[in-house]
C-alpha cells in the first residue's frame, strides 16, 4: 500500500514538472504534424495526376490547331492544282470563304509567294505595276540569284499590306523553312522571326508555315525535280501571342504556357501566357513536332490550379491538434504571447522594407520619364502607397515664380487650395518641413490651408541645388497618430521629396534643353530639324487615317533688298513679326517652322484640299497688312509668295513634297510675287 502511494506521488510530481508538459506538447504536435503531412502528400499526388492530364489535354489542343493550319495550306494548294491560273480575285474569294477568323482565330492570313530568278525579276515587277500596283517592287533591295515575292495575301488590308512584295527567301530563317518544304513537298514551319507586318509598339514574335506549289506540267517525285518544278509557296504568317491567345483564351485556366522554338532558351521564347518568375508550382516540359520543326512547351500551374485543389483537411488536422495541445499544455499561452511580439516586430520590418521598395520603384520610374507631366501621376501613385490614410497634392512654382500651382492630387479629400503664393506656406518660407498636428512643435497652420482648417497636415519643401521648386502637402482628416508614427511619416515624406525634387529638376532641365534645340531663336518657330521629323511622323499618321496633309512654302518677297537697304536689324524685326503672325495662324495640329533664311514652312494635317488655298490666301493678306516698326519708325510693308503641295495627291515622300511646294512657290514668284499657288 505504501509502495503504491509512493509511486502515485512520484508520478504526480513528474506530471507537474515543466519537462512533462514539454514532452506532452512535443508528442501531440509531432502526431498532428505527421498526420497533416500525410494528408497533404495524398493531396499533392492527386494534384500531380490532374496536372499531367491538363498538360496532355492542352498539348492535344495545340497539336490539333496546328494540324488545322496545315489543312488550310493543303486546301490552298488544291486551288492551284485545280486551276490553270489563280487570279487575285479567286484567291480573295477562296480565303474569305474559309472564314478563318471564325473557325481558326489567331492566323494572320493566307498568302502565295512566287519564286523568281534574277532574269525574271524586272519583267515580274513590270507586270505587277501594269496590274494596278504602280509602286510595286520586290524588297529588300539587292542583287540575288533567286527571289521570292508575296503577291497574294488575304486579308489584303491593315498590317498585311506591309508584306506585299516582300522577298522571304532573302531571310535565312524563312529560307531554311522554304528549302525544307521545297525538298520534301510537305509543310514546313519556320523558326522564330519578326513578321514584316509588325508595326507600332506591340511587336510580337512570329513564325510562318510553308507548303510548296509545283508546276503541274513538270514531275516532282525527287528532290532535284521538285526544285526544278517549284512555282512558289502558299504560306501563313502567325503572330505567336495572337495564335496562342486564341487557344489559351480561358480566363479561368489553371495552367500557363511558355512556348520555345527548338530549345527552352530565353532567346527562343515565342510566347508566354504569364511571366514565369511570377509562377510557383508544378512544371512540365513537353516536345512537339510541328511541320518538321521542334517546339518545346513548358507548362506551369498557376494560383488558380492550386485554388481549385484546395482541401482544408490538413488544416483541420492542424487546427484540432493545436487546440488539443492548447488545452493540454497551458504554457502555449506564453508561446502565443511570444508569437504576437514576433509578429509585431516582423510587421514593422516588412513595412519598412515595403516603403524602401516603393521609393526605389518610384525613383526608377521617375528617371525613366520623358517629361514632368509623365512624372506627376507616378508621384501621386507612390504617395498613395506610402501614405494610404492621407490625401495630398504636389505644388510647383509657375514659370514666373510668383505662385505655387497644384500639378497633381491624390486621396479622397485633396487640399482645397489649387494655387497660392510662396509666402503663404511656412515650409517655403523656412526652407524645411512644417507639420501641423496637435502636440507638435510647429503647430501653426499655413495661410493656404483655407478650407482645411483643423486637419493634421505636413508641408515638405521641394529643393534642388538650394533652390525652391515647389512643395508637397500631405493631410489627414482624422486625428494625429501617436508621436512616434507621425515622426516616422515626416521622415518618410522628407526622403520621398528628396528623390522627387532631384528627378523633377533633371526633367525640367532636360525639357529646357530639348525646347532650345528645336526652336529658331529669332522667330520662336520650330527649326528645320523639328520640321523634318514632324513631317515624317504626320505623313505616316495621314497614311493610316486616309486624310490629306498640305505643305506650304513661304518666301518673303524682296527680303534681300530690304536687308541691304535698311540693315539686318530691320530684317530681324520683319522675321520676328512674321513668326508671331504664323504662330497665331496655326490651328489644331498645324506646325509652323523656319526653313532657312527668309523661307518658312507650314505643315497642315487633316485639311480639305479644296479650301486650303483660300485659307493660305487669308494668311497672305494678313502678312500684306502687317505694320512693322523699328525704334519708333515704320518699316515698309512686306509680302510673301506661297506654294502649296498636297499629300497624297502630289507625293507621299517628305522631301518630294517639299520640293513640289518649293516649285509652286517659285511659280508664284514668276507670276509676279505676293500670291498663293497650288501645285498642279
Amino acid at each position: 500500500m505504501q509502495y503504491s502511494d509512493v509511486t502515485k506521488n512520484r508520478l504526480s510530481d513528474f506530471v507537474a514538472r515543466p519537462a512533462f508538459a514539454w514532452i506532452t506538447l512535443a508528442l501531440l504536435l509531432s502526431l498532428t504534424i505527421w498526420s497533416a503531412l500525410y494528408a497533404n502528400r495524398e493531396i499533392a499526388i492527386r494534384a500531380e495526376d490532374r496536372f499531367v492530364y491538363r498538360v496532355s489535354k492542352q498539348l492535344q489542343e495545340i497539336e490539333a490547331r496546328m494540324h488545322d493550319q496545315e489543312q488550310v495550306l493543303y486546301g490552298a494548294s488544291g486551288l492551284f492544282k485545280s486551276s490553270e491560273f489563280v487570279s487575285r480575285e479567286e484567291w480573295r474569294v477562296y480565303v474569305e470563304s474559309l472564314q478563318l477568323s471564325k473557325w481558326l482565330p489567331g492566323i494572320q492570313g493566307v498568302g502565295f509567294s512566287q519564286m523568281l530568278s534574277r532574269d525574271q525579276k524586272a519583267r515580274h515587277e513590270a507586270e505587277m505595276r501594269r496590274a494596278g500596283f504602280p509602286d510595286y517592287a520586290i524588297y529588300p533591295d539587292g542583287e540575288r540569284e533567286i527571289y521570292s515575292s508575296i503577291i497574294y495575301l488575304e486579308p489584303f488590308s491593315g498590317r498585311n499590306l506591309r508584306a506585299f512584295g516582300f522577298d522571304m527567301y532573302s531571310d535565312p530563317v524563312r529560307r531554311e523553312a522554304m528549302n525544307r518544304a521545297m525538298d520534301t513537298g510537305n509543310p514546313a514551319l519556320s523558326g522564330k522571326v519578326t513578321l514584316v507586318q509588325e508595326m507600332g509598339r506591340e511587336i510580337q514574335s512570329g513564325f510562318l508555315m510553308y507548303l510548296p506549289i509545283y508546276r503541274k506540267d513538270m514531275p516532282h517525285n525527287t528532290v532535284e525535280s521538285r526544285r526544278a518544278a517549284l512555282l512558289g509557296f502558299v504560306y501563313s504568317p502567325f503572330r505567336a501571342r495572337d495564335l496562342m491567345a486564341s487557344i489559351f483564351n480561358d480566363p479561368q485556366r489553371d495552367i500557363e504556357l511558355e512556348l520555345f522554338d527548338q530549345a527552352a532558351l530565353p532567346e527562343n521564347l515565342l510566347f508566354e501566357s504569364a511571366p514565369a518568375q511570377q509562377l510557383e508550382g508544378l512544371t512540365a516540359d513537353q516536345s512537339l513536332g510541328i511541320a518538321g520543326r521542334k517546339w518545346v512547351l513548358r507548362f506551369r500551374s498557376n494560383p488558380m490550379f492550386k485554388k481549385s485543389l484546395g482541401n482544408p483537411f490538413p488544416l483541420i488536422i492542424l487546427g484540432i491538434g493545436a487546440l488539443i495541445s492548447v488545452l493540454v499544455f497551458a504554457v502555449l499561452y506564453l508561446n502565443s504571447r511570444h508569437t504576437r511580439l514576433s509578429a509585431r516586430d516582423r510587421g514593422y520590418l516588412e513595412r519598412s522594407s515595403r516603403e524602401v521598395r516603393t521609393l526605389a520603384e518610384m525613383t526608377d520610374m521617375l528617371l525613366s520619364c520623358q517629361s514632368c507631366l509623365e512624372a506627376y501621376p507616378i508621384i501621386a501613385t507612390t504617395m498613395q502607397q506610402l501614405f494610404p490614410s492621407m490625401s495630398g497634392a504636389c505644388y510647383m512654382l509657375n514659370p514666373s515664380g510668383v505662385a505655387l500651382e497644384s500639378v497633381v492630387e491624390w486621396g479622397e479629400n485633396p487640399p482645397e487650395s489649387k494655387i497660392f503664393a510662396p509666402e503663404e506656406c511656412w515650409a517655403m518660407r523656412r526652407g524645411k518641413i512644417h507639420a501641423v498636428c496637435e502636440g507638435h512643435i510647429d503647430n501653426q497652420p499655413c495661410p493656404h490651408f483655407e478650407g482645411d482648417e483643423g486637419k493634421a497636415a505636413v508641408c515638405v519643401p521641394m529643393l534642388a541645388q538650394g533652390k525652391a521648386m515647389g512643395v508637397l502637402l500631405l493631410k489627414r482628416d482624422k486625428d494625429c497618430p501617436d508621436p512616434q508614427k507621425i515622426e516616422h511619416q515626416i521622415e518618410l515624406a522628407h526622403t520621398a521629396v528628396d528623390s522627387i525634387s532631384l528627378a523633377l529638376a533633371n526633367l525640367q532641365l532636360r525639357e529646357t534643353l530639348q525646347e532650345s534645340s528645336l526652336r529658331d531663336p529669332l522667330t520662336g518657330l520650330y527649326n528645320r530639324r523639328f520640321m523634318e521629323a514632324t513631317l515624317e511622323r504626320e505623313l505616316r499618321r495621314m497614311e493610316r487615317s486616309g486624310k490629306c496633309l498640305a505643305i506650304a512654302m513661304l518666301d518673303l518677297d524682296h527680303f534681300k533688298a530690304l536687308n541691304d537697304t535698311l540693315g539686318h536689324a530691320a530684317g530681324d524685326a520683319v522675321l520676328k513679326e512674321l513668326g508671331s503672325l504664323m504662330r497665331s495662324f496655326r490651328q489644331g495640329a498645324d506646325v509652323a517652322c523656319r526653313f532657312g533664311g527668309e523661307e518658312f514652312i507650314l505643315i497642315l494635317p487633316e485639311v480639305d484640299p479644296t479650301s486650303i488655298a483660300a485659307r493660305l490666301e487669308s494668311l497672305r493678306k494678313s502678312i500684306e497688312e502687317m505694320h512693322i516698326s523699328l525704334d519708333g519708325n515704320s518699316l515698309p510693308g512686306i509680302s510673301v509668295s506661297i506654294g502649296i503641295a498636297i499629300f497624297p495627291q502630289h507625293s507621299g515622300d517628305p522631301q518630294q513634297l517639299i520640293k513640289i511646294a518649293d516649285g509652286a512657290m517659285y511659280q508664284a514668284k514668276r507670276a509676279g510675287r505676293n500670291r498663293v499657288v497650288l501645285a498642279r
